[in-house]
């Protein structure tokens, strides 16, 4: 798919001042909006694939913390002008808008197009140019560069990526690293003996650009291991560390490592700061103490198999310094220290529960995973302890623990929504090795720590999915808004997409109070994906583009990379 560069596409170069905050206001700095088309692969209904396509009108907004958006419009043909001027400062991000009258939101399709760029730095002095990939609403795009003849598809340089981990850095840029090749042959995509070959190949995706960039291989192959990006609040940390995974041959790594993001580059840590006892794949981790760049990290199919029921703090730079055993459950696979689950999720709730004082904690929510007997059905948190003298100490919520709807459950998404209080547990399959699809996504609320249940004790509270499928994406667009991508039925792997938004229902159709904010699931609201695809892996992007890589299509090869740009 290729746009070729005209008058119109050249002109389209836009300029603004920068107002200095607390100075005398000199016009010193500069940002030039860059704003390029991008031809879509798939729209919903009659959507135009071309950005441009009956516009009228052109609109720019700058916003930032800290300010309030300006916005200014242009006669679209008119090919030029000025952008809004705007206080200098952190994170400046430039929205442009295409439209067919006046860019009004509530006026149902009179935006065609949008895009965004990266958050820019600007302060008195700088000159910025802010590349903006403009593309239809609601519409999947291929990730784009500019070209000779205008606008073209990036080249990934190795897609063939499942089980790779995909890590947005401090700069916007996201990290690929790792992943394998699926065999043909293969049934599902998540063992040892579903894999090809395994990678120690990692590259670059840059939103400000759309190129791929390769950078130096990780010290060892991987795939189906974590990335985690370090660094918090009061302590900046640019790095990613990378554990675990299979590696060559099938084998189950406790190795790890950092990338560097001002070297791109790998360095792998001393053999005694491994993953202590096991090595693991197939696991969760996450930062539970983000300033002391500390890791949270729980079950997986481990290397002596032990591992596979317990749990670890990880501390980058020391190794492990807790450790403790995952909830032992009354039948199913048995490690010597608690119930042995990978493939499970893991979400992050704030202000789950309490600490020693009284105050808020946050919890590592963990549901579903498999074992060799067959899935998992506990549901369980680990409450996160303020730091105290130095020490680290992670404890199982006893009154959060409970059991799935529908029993074991595994290969399924979760995604928090904090206004809402709710972890949405979207699709998954009821037996393992990928089989039995569920078509339901189940409702967690956080205030009861549990699914809600009716009168005769049966879970009643879910939202149907429109086709039963596990291996899904799901991924939170805005505050309320998930967004969910592919999966693998009983027919293989689909391209269909779904969306639950926040909607406000009435009293009436007249809008009558009380009116209530309800999660409702659309089927038909979003596009197909331009393939079939399932196992793969979602990113927000620094733009606000979904970016999704790898997994397993039809005849089980891995689709190109693709972009969804949202509503």
């Amino acid at each position: 798919m290729r746009i070729r560069a005209t008058t119109l596409f050249l002109a389209l170069a836009f300029g603004a001042t920068v107002s200095g905050c607390g100075s005398d206001g000199a016009a010193t700095s500069a940002l030039v909006a860059q704003v390029i088309p991008v031809e879509a692969v798939k729209v919903i209904t009659d959507a135009p694939t071309l950005p441009f396509e009956g516009a009228q009108v052109i609109k720019f907004t700058v916003s930032g913390p800290g300010m309030s958006d300006v916005s200014t419009s242009y006669d679209f043909t008119a090919g030029g002008g000025d952008l809004p001027a705007f206080p200098e400062g952190y994170e400046r991000q430039l929205t442009v808008e295409v439209c067919r009258n006046t860019c009004d939101v509530a006026a149902g399709n009179d935006i065609i197009s949008r895009g965004r760029s990266v958050p820019l730095t600007v302060f008195k002095g700088d000159t910025r140019t802010a590349t903006v990939f403009v593309a239809t609403r609601n519409a999947f795009v291929p990730p784009s560069v500019i070209g000779e003849n205008g606008t073209e598809p990036s080249v990934i340089t190795n897609k063939y990526r499942v089980g790779a981990t995909v890590t947005t850095l401090d700069d916007g840029r996201i990290l690929i690293a790792g992943g394998a090749k699926i065999k043909t042959s293969a049934t599902g995509w998540n063992r040892a003996e579903d894999l090809e070959s395994v990678t120690a190949d990692a590259e670059i995706f840059d939103p400000r650009t759309g190129t791929y960039t390769a950078v130096s291989a990780m010290n060892m192959p991987r795939a189906h291991h974590v990335a985690v990006k370090l660094g918090g609040p009061n302590r900046a940390d640019r790095r990613v560390v990378l554990m675990g995974g299979f590696t060559t041959g099938g084998e189950i790594t406790s190795t790890v490592e950092l990338f560097d993001p001002d070297t791109n580059a790998f360095v792998q840590e001393p053999q005694d700061r491994s993953l202590a006892g096991a090595g693991r794949a197939l696991f969760t981790a996450a930062l539970a103490y983000p300033d002391q760049n500390v890791v949270f990290l729980a079950g997986g199919i481990a290397n002596p198999s032990g591992a596979s029921g317990s749990w670890q703090l990880y501390m980058v730079g020391a190794g492990t310094v807790a450790a403790g055993a995952l909830t032992p459950g009354p039948t199913g696979d048995q490690s010597a220290t608690g119930t042995a689950r990978w493939n499970q999720t893991m979400t992050f709730v704030p202000a789950f529960g309490k600490d020693a004082d009284g105050k808020d904690a946050g919890a590592f929510l963990l549901l579903g995973g498999e074992n060799n007997d067959g899935t998992v059905d506990i549901a369980e948190a680990y409450l996160v302890d303020p730091l105290n003298g130095g020490q680290f100490s992670i404890r199982r919520d006893e009154s959060a623990t409970t059991t799935m709807p529908l029993g074991g459950r595994t290969g399924h998404s979760a995604v928090y929504v904090a206004r809402q209080g709710i972890v949405y547990v979207v699709g998954g399959f009821l037996q393992k090795g990928q089989s039995g699809p569920i078509d339901r996504i189940e409702v967690y609320r956080q205030g009861a720590k549990g699914f809600h249940k009716n009168d005769e004790g049966a879970f009643d509270e879910y939202l149907p999915m429109a086709g039963a499928r596990g291996g899904t994406t799901a991924t939170l667009l805005d505050p309320t808004t998930i967004f969910i991508a592919g999966g693998f039925s009983d027919s293989g792997p689909t391209s269909r997409t779904e969306v639950i938004v926040e909607t406000v229902e009435c009293q009436d159709a007249n809008g009558t109070p009380p009116c209530y904010r309800v999660p409702r699931l659309f089927t038909g609201r979003t596009p197909d994906m331009d393939a079939p695809r399932a196992g793969q892996t979602a990113v927000l992007d620094s733009t606000r583009r979904l970016f999704l890589l790898g997994g397993v299509g039809d005849t089980n090869v891995t689709p190109d990379p693709i972009l969804y740009n949202p509503e």
